[in-house]
């Protein structure tokens, strides 16, 4: 993820309850939004983050405990490397009971 932020992404999983109101922590930062768009999809928009910071993504789902995600979202500037970013510790997918 970029030091900037603000880009929308979307968490993957199953049986998310599009129903449920969510809310998406990067770190202890939440997310400005976010929102279940299926059973199977939460689209959040990322906050900013200090370049090389590696944060834990929490998912809460009212009626349902915390997820968090096995890896974590590392922050790097928009011009490294040639996507917005890296997936070496992270993952996005993760599930509600």
């Amino acid at each position: 993820m970029t030091t900037k932020g603000y880009r929308l992404g979307s968490i993957e999983g199953d049986n998310f309850d599009t129903k449920a109101p969510v809310k998406v922590w990067f770190g202890s930062t939440p997310a400005t939004r976010a929102a279940v768009i299926a059973k199977t999809k939460i689209q959040v928009e990322m906050p900013p983050g200090t370049e090389g910071t590696a944060v834990d993504v929490r998912v809460e789902l009212e009626g349902y405990p915390p997820a968090l995600s096995p890896m974590k979202l590392r922050y790097i500037s928009a011009g490294h490397g040639s996507g917005d970013h890296e997936h070496g510790d992270e993952a996005e997918k993760g599930s509600a009971p």
